[in-house]
């Protein structure tokens, strides 16, 4: 909520400084100088400078001081509530720019991003779903962003993980990024040259050992459990139907391929879908900034149920956000 707040602060300053302020100024200019030529200032113009001092005065509480507190967080969440009724999603390609190559090859998934794109959109015809590069997803601001690759994710400069740290803002800005499958960002590919590399940094433990620390722990404090790909039983509490609808009977029965789970204890993890013991998440929701992360520990292949009940839970997270995360 505090990052709520401040983003809709900022953007109130942000017309303040750009719009109200100048505007303001320039027509106080222009009653001093009619004034000092003695030329009649209009009734019209007098009651246009009182409403735009007004104005005025609400922005500057509102964007440096807490006054509009309650006002401001409930303007946020009604516009977020409305976006997500038709969400704007984008599946990603495997381009970092509309005019690059897209060379990512899918892990722990067999679905191809036409699939994944095809899919959403029939299933949620209201919705507006594109396949699209990275640049045009970050840039108009999709409400929500789909990796079809798995543990893959396109990333433009193996180095400085460049294309990681922009999901990150787009996350912290509000968005919601869904990662379909295995570890979230194991591995980066440069589609540009199809190098592909497992992500993260390198640590040095001890003399003549070097470990290579993954993002997801550095960015969120949280890893998924070290077990091999198993079919498993699923379910959903109570409150997780309500919240997010079926996904546990998704495609047919509760079973489900999964890979890369977390356990029910990981620190701030909203469950959308659990194994039967009710001590793993399978698909789980992590808020960062003023979005979430989205991340299904499936292994989507064409014979199992994973697929449908990724795509549910898509579904789900959607319809959760619409009614205010109630």
């Amino acid at each position: 909520m505090a990052t709520i707040r401040a983003n809709k602060r900022s953007e109130i300053e942000h017309w303040l400084l750009l719009l109200v302020s100048p505007f303001v100024v320039s027509l106080v200019a222009n009653i001093v100088v009619a004034v000092g030529t003695n030329s009649q200032v209009s009734l019209q113009t007098w009651v246009l400078l009182a409403v735009s001092v007004i104005v005025w005065i609400a922005c500057y509480l509102a964007a440096f001081t807490a006054a509009f507190r309650t006002p401001i967080l409930w303007w946020a969440r009604v516009h977020r509530c409305r976006r997500f009724l038709k969400p704007r999603v984008a599946v990603l390609d495997g381009r970092i720019s509309d005019d690059g190559t897209a060379l990512v090859q899918p892990i722990y998934t067999t679905r191809t991003p036409d699939e994944w794109c095809q899919e959403i959109r029939s299933q949620n015809p209201r919705w507006h779903v594109e396949l699209e590069s990275v640049d045009r997803a970050l840039s108009e601001e999709a409400d929500l962003v789909v990796n079809p690759f798995g543990e893959a994710y396109p990333e433009e400069d193996l180095s400085l993980h460049t294309t990681f740290t922009r999901v990150r803002d787009y996350v912290r800005g509000g968005g919601v990024y869904v990662n379909v499958a295995g570890y979230p960002f194991w591995w980066k590919t440069n589609p540009a040259t199809g190098v592909r590399a497992p992500s993260g940094r390198w640590e040095q433990q001890q003399t003549n050992l070097m470990l290579l620390r993954p993002l997801l722990p550095d960015l969120l404090g949280i890893s998924p459990l070290n077990a091999p790909p198993q079919p498993v039983l699923t379910r959903q509490d109570p409150l997780d139907s309500r919240r997010f609808g079926e996904i546990a009977g998704a495609g047919g029965g509760n079973g489900a391929r999964v890979f890369r789970s977390y356990s029910i204890t990981t620190q701030r993890m909203i469950p959308l879908l659990r194994t039967a013991t009710c001590q793993e998440i399978i698909i789980g929701a992590v808020p960062y900034g003023a979005g979430y992360f989205v991340f299904a520990g499936l292994d989507i292949d064409q014979a199992s149920p994973s697929f449908a009940k990724a795509l549910a839970a898509i579904r789900g997270w959607a319809n959760y956000e619409s009614e205010g995360r109630q």
